[in-house]
C-alpha cells in the first residue's frame, strides 16, 4: 500500500493486511481495516472544558503570552522542518519554507487573530492518521501504531506558543523534571 501524500510505502513490502482473521488486498479495504483497529485501541481522554473553571485567573497572573512578532513567525518557519508528509490540507512544509517571506505576515496577523479571540481554528486540530509499522509480521494490522501529521500552520503556531510559554514556566519546572525539559527524556532522570 502506499501512502498518495508522499508516494512512499506505508505497509512495508506487504500488499495485503490481515485483520480480526480477515485478509484484505485492496487499498481502500486496507485503509478501513487501519481506522477499525485504530479508532478500536483508541483510548479518547475524558471531556474538560476548562473555560468556565480558568475564566480570569487559572493561569493569567503566571503567564502572559502577549502578542506574537514578526521575528517570532520568521524563527519558527525556519525551524519547521522539511518533511514530505502533509496534514489534511494536503500542503507540505517545504513550500511554506520556499514561500516565507510572502506567508509571514498572513501568519502574523493570523495567529495574533488566535490568540486576541482566543480561537484555535477547527481545521488545524485535525490530523492525516497513517499507520506506521512497528515490528513483527508486516500484514499483521496489530502491528502498526497510528502517527498523526498535523497541518504545518499549527506546526508553526505552536513553536511559537511553546517557546513564549516555556520561557515564562522554565525556572518553575523542577530539575527533577526530565521530560519537560530540553535534550533531557524520561530516561535521563
Amino acid at each position: 500500500m502506499v501512502d498518495p501524500t508522499t508516494d512512499r510505502s506505508i505497509c512495508n513490502s506487504s500488499d495485503s493486511l490481515f485483520y480480526n482473521n480477515v485478509r484484505y488486498e485492496n487499498d481502500g479495504d486496507i485503509a478501513n481495516a487501519f481506522a477499525d483497529y485504530f479508532s478500536f485501541v483508541f483510548k479518547p481522554s475524558t471531556h474538560f472544558d476548562g473555560h468556565d473553571e480558568c475564566k480570569s485567573n487559572c493561569v493569567g497572573d503566571l503567564v502572559k503570552i502577549g502578542s506574537v512578532t514578526y521575528d517570532d513567525v520568521v524563527l519558527a518557519i525556519r525551524e519547521l522542518k522539511s518533511a514530505l508528509t502533509v496534514g489534511v490540507d494536503n500542503i507540505r512544509s517545504f513550500i511554506i519554507k520556499g514561500c516565507a517571506e510572502f506567508l509571514v505576515y498572513p501568519f502574523l496577523v493570523l495567529f495574533n487573530l488566535s490568540l486576541r479571540t482566543k480561537v484555535f481554528p477547527d481545521v488545524w486540530k485535525q490530523t492525516r492518521i497513517i499507520p506506521a509499522f512497528k515490528k513483527g509480521d508486516v500484514q499483521n494490522c496489530e502491528n502498526y501504531r497510528p502517527i498523526a501529521i498535523l497541518s504545518p500552520f499549527s506546526k508553526i503556531f505552536e513553536n511559537i506558543i511553546h517557546k513564549k510559554l516555556y520561557n515564562q514556566v522554565k525556572n518553575l519546572i523542577s530539575t527533577s523534571q526530565h521530560g519537560f525539559i530540553p535534550k533531557r527524556s524520561t530516561t535521563t532522570n
